[in-house]
């Protein structure tokens, strides 16, 4: 709503209640107990205003009267409802092998900057209203989940009243192949994600600690898959999913210590050797 030469988050009724108690003028001794709008239609136009005065005079019984008031609405959108409006737009967020999770953390943080959303080969393209905030966007979101960012900007206009460029600019996020919960070889580990970033929280499968790796789209994955516990003692032996035969694990960790016999497990296979996931 445009009032006193801003736009504001105020309801057509209040400025209107507001606007009707500034203007009434009422008479010496007038005792006035209450005054009624009703309801303003937000349709733009001319209008009449129905209202109702609650009063007395000096000691006399109390009484209503009632007024009918002319009225025009006029209505307008606002800066920010008008550039939504015409799609207007100073940059675009481009997402690249998105997912859920990510979409919806990006249109969240975005908010009413975002002008229009549209779905491209290979993600998803985000129209935005304000390049800072595009910018500001795309570098938390990169800092939460990684991948590989690019940001540049684009001539695209001249303001001839500022005499100065015009520039939009393109964020590129493109996500990893892995997500949280997955087994990555790092060139040297072969680890569990536990949560995502530029630095990626793992457990070492083969140590069991707890370590932290840079984001890199480069990193090989591997599935896993789920098998049963063959004997616990005097090692872990595990059914090879695919052979049915009985194998050993590379590594037996403490933390996998009260794991029995008959148990479902979750392992990983890397060269022939067989890493414990989760039990």
């Amino acid at each position: 709503m445009y009032n006193k030469n801003q736009w504001t988050n105020r309801g057509l009724q209040e400025i209107a209640e507001r606007a009707v108690e500034r203007a009434i003028v009422f008479a010496n001794g007038a005792h006035i107990h209450g005054v009624v709008l009703e309801p303003v239609t937000p349709e733009p136009g001319k209008q009449i205003l129905q209202l109702t005065v609650i009063g007395s005079a000096d000691e006399g019984e109390a009484y209503e009267e009632y007024y009918e008031i002319p009225t025009i609405i006029q209505g307008q959108r606002c800066t920010t409802c008008e550039r939504l409006a015409n799609t207007y737009f100073t940059g675009i967020l481009q997402l690249r092998k998105p997912n859920e999770t990510v979409s919806h953390e990006i249109e969240r943080r975005l908010g009413t900057a975002l002008s229009a959303v549209k779905d491209v080969t290979g993600g998803i393209d985000y129209y935005v209203t304000d390049h800072r905030i595009l910018q500001n966007v795309a570098r938390a979101v990169h800092d939460m989940f990684g991948g590989e960012l690019t940001v540049r900007a684009q001539h695209f206009s001249y303001d001839n009243l500022a005499s100065k460029n015009l520039y939009r600019v393109n964020a590129c996020l493109r996500l990893p192949k892995f997500w949280k919960g997955d087994v990555i070889w790092s060139g040297t580990k072969l680890v569990k994600i536990l949560s995502m970033g530029r630095l990626l929280k793992c457990k070492d499968l083969m140590s069991g600690k707890i370590l932290s790796l840079p984001c890199k789209n480069e990193y090989g994955t591997y599935p896993t898959t789920t098998t049963s516990v063959v004997t616990v003692r005097p090692k872990i032996t595990i059914l090879e999913p695919e052979t049915y035969q009985t194998v050993s694990l590379a590594v037996e960790l403490a933390e996998f210590k009260d794991i029995v016999q008959g148990q479902q497990i979750t392992i990983v296979e890397k060269d022939g050797e067989y890493f414990l996931v989760d039990a």
